[in-house]
This record gives structure tokens, C-alpha cells and sequence, in this order.
């Protein structure tokens, strides 16, 4: 049995100026006492717009300060939601890759995908797809934290060309890749997906038995398709705890920050109505705590053994790991028994002050880790042919081309946000089929940001730059967009010369078909004073000119001869050959 911490930086009402310094300087010293007293890990929670209950949404700068004040402790960044709304897999690589270099491997990653409704709804994820958006952002980031080179990825929420991660980290298999599971079910998923289990229901070492045997059976069955690079196999439980040599002082101390830990977890999870800024958390739990499974009146010092939650007199209540030495020990030796590896312990919950947190983790390291020191290290039970079985069946990203390079005028898919402006892509855009809402706006908003970029820097060789290094798709997605075709032939209309028309007036059809074979037909209409550009087709045109959508692009940056395009069949004109010679003088050669 290992020990750890878990740090979730509560907050209880009211506050005072300085108070979320005191209390994340506080948590560092904690953090490497347990280095000091030889406690296995310490998770750090990352936890968004949840006043009181966490005032430490910024995880990995605490993680960073912790890498410098420890030596053995192992560094969980966790439970941390994973959607591509708040943060893109590199992002989240790169910190991992970061903090593994500021403490030498010592890093851990306990992942959920988003469920809370202050984050839901605060980094607009879709519910809907919070699942599958979460697995792909983990296999994500565990492919950039790989030792192979990094592809790049097209899923439906993360489309990325090749990158390399920098920095690169120790390019391990991987950091310990845990599941932060809030539910029992939870555990399945874990097990398929090849992660650790963080289990946070408060599971009775009995029921826990149970779950282990589940993960264990499901991590050795064809169902496990690792999300990364290496199989974690450990199962850890959250407990709320507080250890004093008297029982009824560590209830004096613990007790509160342990319901309160709870309650405000439950508060954000399943019951709460929450008005930011106003709401006090810490109120409503001292009014309403007997009534919603708290009650602090049936917790009471009878030197027996612990349980982990209380029925008595017809009122719940929650005990966890308060007591003295000699009841946590016997407590973390029934977990061990069912199978579990370590117990992450929450001592700072509530108002719990910093001196008697300290003293209670001083008790745990002298009385009560020593127990469990001549134990066997913890073994998973899996073999290495189930392990090499697990990891075959993972799935490989994309071939990398080796002759892929990337330029400054790279752009990447955009959307448009409120008032037309352009925006950060919305999830999954990229990948959706053509025609639909969201990607037809993504696609049109990156081509215009294509050529606005381009006419903000070197013009037409800037464009043509960016044609030569692009494939068809890209081209396709960005200036063959309804929206980016809008901008070049408003191009060309502008840039009519009537003179060199020789009189001519009439209407030029353009049917350009794209690689979903759906034809793309334009119109312009040139008259003795200018020329105009229609998305339609205008009956009897003059000259029709048919080719496939990314060779008009690159027909229009000069990057395809026309003559040959004509001659290799990639270009076909019907109607006035006259007219079609004369298009480039008329058109300044666009």
C-alpha cells in the first residue's frame, strides 16, 4: 500500500485579502513535507470556476513549484477535464513535457472528460460529444509525448498536421496515464482505454474489491485498446482523513473538512444552483448538511473500526480516514487486502487549519506508513504477453510524410465568431462533411483569413506560396470555400479590364468540381464599365471553363499553365475560344 495527497485548495467563506496565496504557499510546504516523510504522490486537482470548494484552477504553476521543492514524490496533475474547447492536446503535452523536465519523470496525469456544469458550460463544451472528445484529446497527447515523431492527427475534435513537441520531455512511454473516475462505472472505461483508476466515489474497501477484480478483467480482455504508449494499471481511492493519537480530537479537527470536502464536490456535481460571486458554499453546508448525508452529530469517538460512510438512527454521515493511527492503519489494510495500491488522502478540506494538517500528515508518516513498509511492492497481475497484446491492438496515427514542411503563411482551420469576426475553430468543425453549418462557416472564414493574410503581407507571391505548399484538400477547405471562392472571384472582377475586352461583354461560366464531387458554378458577368461576380449560373454564357476546385486555385495563383491544363484534359472551355484566349489580358493574367 502506497500513500499520497490529494490538494484541492478549498476556500470556505468569507474571504480576506491574501487568503489564496496564504493557502496555495501552504500547500507547497505540505507538498514537500510529504517528500520529506516518504509519501509515494501528491495529486494537484485542477478544478474551474468552483469558488470555495477549489482555489487552485491553476494546477501545473503549483505542480512547477512543487517539481523545485521535491526530490521523490511523484507529481499528479489531477483530476484535470480534458476538452478541446478549454485546452488543444499540444498545450496540455507541452506542460506535461515541462513539468517532467522540471522533476526528473516524476509525472502523472488523471484525466475525466467534462461532466461539471461550471465547466460545461463555462468553456461551452458540448455535452453531447464530452465522451469521445476527451479520448481523443488523451490518445492525442499521449502520441506528442511519445518517443516516435508525432504525425499529426484528423479526428472529428482534433485535426493537427506534424508537429514536434518541444519541449520533448524525457520521451518516456509515457507520464502514468490515470482515469479521475467519479462514478463506479467509470472504471470500465479506464480499464478499455488502459489508464490507472483515481477512484473519487468513496468506495468501501468491499465494494472496492469488486472494481479492482472489474479493471483488472477488463484491462486483460480485448477490450483495453491502450490510449497511450504504456499500460497503468493502479487503483487509488480518495479519502477524506486526518490522523491524531486521541480520536475524538481528530474528529475535533477533521471532520468538518471532511464533509465539507464532500459536500462541496456534491454541490457542483449534483445538487447545487450556483450564483457566481454570491452563492457561500460554506453557509448552506453548515445549514443543510444533516439533510443531505453529513450529519455531524452520529460521527462520535468508539474506538471502532472505520468506515468509510455512517447509517445511524436514520441519518447518513461520513467518516473516511479520521481516526487515530492504529484505525487508519487497520482501515488502508482491508483497501490493500481488496486489491488497491494506494490511498490518496484529502487532509486540508474546509477550514482545517495548516498546523494540524501538517501534525496529522507528521503522525501518518511515524505511525502509521511504517505498517505497510515490509508489504510487497504492488503488482497488477498482468503478464507481458497480455501487456504486448494490449498494446497491439493501440491505434496508430496517420503515416508521417517524410517530405512535409511547414511555412510561415501555414494558417489553420477558423470560424467565425460573433459579428463575422473570425474565432477560434468550433470542435469537430474541420472534420464535419461538406454542406454542413458549422464547417461550410469554418471553411469560408479560414479562406477569407487565407487571403486577408496574404494581402497583408506579399500579395500575390504570398498567395502563391501558400497554393504551392498546400494540397488539394487544404485548398479546398480554405479558398475553395464558399466564402474564400467569394473573395477571388471578387478579385477578379475588380480587377476587369475593359480595354483589354476588346468589346466583348457577356457572362463567363466557371463550374468547378470538387473532391465530394459536388460542382461549385460561379458567374461573371463583364459589361463595358466593369465586371461583376454571381454564384450561379446565368443562362448562355459566352465561354464555360470546367476543372476540378483546387486546380482553379492554383490556376489562379499561376501555379497551373492553362495550356497544359488544356491539353491534359485537367481543363475543359466550351463556347467562344476567342473570348477564353483573351482571358488573361482581360482578367491582368488572375
Amino acid at each position: 500500500m502506497r500513500f499520497g495527497l490529494l490538494h484541492e485548495h478549498p476556500l470556505p467563506r468569507p474571504w480576506t485579502p491574501g487568503d489564496e496565496g496564504r493557502l496555495l504557499r501552504e500547500g507547497l510546504d505540505r507538498i514537500a513535507l510529504a517528500d520529506r516523510l516518504g509519501l509515494h504522490r501528491v495529486w494537484v486537482a485542477e478544478h474551474h470556476f468552483q469558488e470555495e470548494r477549489s482555489h487552485g484552477a491553476g494546477a501545473l504553476a503549483v505542480l512547477g513549484a512543487a517539481a523545485q521543492r521535491t526530490a521523490r514524490l511523484r507529481l499528479g496533475w489531477g483530476p484535470v477535464t480534458l476538452a478541446s474547447s478549454i485546452r488543444h492536446p499540444a498545450v496540455l503535452a507541452a506542460g506535461l513535457a515541462t513539468l517532467e523536465a522540471l522533476g526528473d519523470g516524476r509525472v502523472d496525469l488523471a484525466a475525466a472528460p467534462a461532466a461539471v456544469g461550471a465547466e460545461v458550460g463555462g468553456f461551452g463544451v458540448d455535452r453531447a460529444t464530452a465522451t469521445p472528445d476527451w479520448v481523443e484529446q488523451l490518445r492525442t497527447t499521449a502520441r506528442l509525448l511519445a518517443p516516435e515523431p508525432f504525425s499529426g492527427a484528423d479526428g472529428r475534435h482534433v485535426r493537427m498536421p506534424p508537429r514536434a513537441l518541444v519541449p520533448a520531455g524525457s520521451r518516456s512511454p509515457d507520464p502514468g496515464l490515470w482515469m479521475a473516475c467519479a462514478r463506479p462505472e467509470d472504471v470500465r472505461v479506464a480499464g478499455e482505454l488502459g489508464l490507472g483508476v483515481l477512484a473519487q466515489w468513496l468506495p468501501e474497501p468491499e465494494e472496492a474489491a469488486e472494481w479492482v477484480a472489474e479493471h483488472r478483467a477488463v484491462l486483460r480482455s480485448e477490450r483495453c485498446v491502450p490510449a497511450g504508449a504504456a499500460i497503468t494499471a493502479g487503483f487509488a481511492v480518495v479519502l477524506p482523513a486526518h490522523v491524531h493519537a486521541d480520536e475524538r480530537t481528530a474528529i475535533d479537527r477533521g471532520i468538518d473538512g471532511a464533509h465539507f470536502h464532500a459536500y462541496a464536490r456534491e454541490h457542483y456535481e449534483t445538487f447545487g444552483d450556483h450564483r457566481p460571486g454570491s452563492t457561500d458554499v460554506w453557509d448552506a453546508f453548515s445549514r443543510h448538511r444533516e439533510d443531505v448525508g453529513f450529519a455531524r452529530s452520529i460521527v462520535v469517538a468508539d474506538g471502532a473500526p472505520l468506515p468509510v460512510k455512517l447509517l445511524r438512527d436514520g441519518r447518513a454521515s461520513l467518516r473516511g480516514a479520521v481516526g487515530t493511527p492504529g484505525q487508519v492503519v487497520e482501515l488502508a489494510r482491508r483497501y490493500a487486502d481488496a486489491g488497491v495500491d494506494e490511498l490518496v488522502l484529502v487532509l486540508d478540506g474546509g477550514r482545517t487549519a495548516h498546523e494540524h494538517a501538517v501534525a496529522s500528515l507528521e503522525l501518518l508518516a511515524a505511525e502509521v506508513l511504517p505498517a505497510f513498509a515490509a508489504d510487497p511492492a504492488p503488482a497488477d497481475g498482468l503478464t507481458a504477453a497480455e501487456r504486448d497484446a494490449a498494446l497491439a491492438r493501440r491505434r496508430p496515427g496517420p503515416p508521417l510524410d517524410p517530405g512535409y514542411a511547414f511555412g510561415p503563411m501555414d494558417d489553420g482551420p477558423v470560424a467565425e465568431g460573433p459579428g463575422g469576426d473570425a474565432g477560434p475553430a468550433a470542435p469537430g468543425a474541420a472534420g464535419d462533411a461538406a454542406g454542413s453549418g458549422a464547417a461550410a462557416a469554418g471553411r469560408g472564414a479560414a479562406g477569407v483569413q487565407v487571403l486577408r493574410a496574404i494581402a497583408q503581407a506579399r500579395g500575390a507571391q504570398a498567395f502563391r506560396t501558400f497554393v504551392r505548399r498546400s494540397d488539394d484538400r487544404r485548398l479546398e477547405r480554405t479558398i475553395g470555400s464558399a466564402r474564400g471562392l467569394a473573395a477571388v472571384f471578387a478579385t477578379m472582377a475588380a480587377r476587369f479590364e475593359p480595354d483589354a475586352a476588346a468589346g466583348f461583354t457577356g457572362d463567363l461560366r466557371y463550374e468547378l468540381r470538387g473532391a465530394d464531387g459536388v460542382v461549385r458554378t460561379w458567374t461573371v458577368s463583364c459589361r463595358l464599365d466593369g465586371a461583376t461576380a454571381h454564384r450561379d449560373a446565368r443562362p448562355d454564357p459566352a465561354v464555360t471553363i470546367k476543372l476540378g476546385l483546387a486546380d482553379f486555385v492554383r490556376l489562379a495563383a499561376g501555379e497551373l499553365d492553362p495550356g497544359k491544363a488544356l491539353l491534359t484534359g485537367r481543363l475543359d472551355l466550351e463556347g467562344d475560344f476567342a473570348v477564353a484566349t483573351r482571358l488573361g489580358e482581360m482578367f491582368g493574367e488572375v
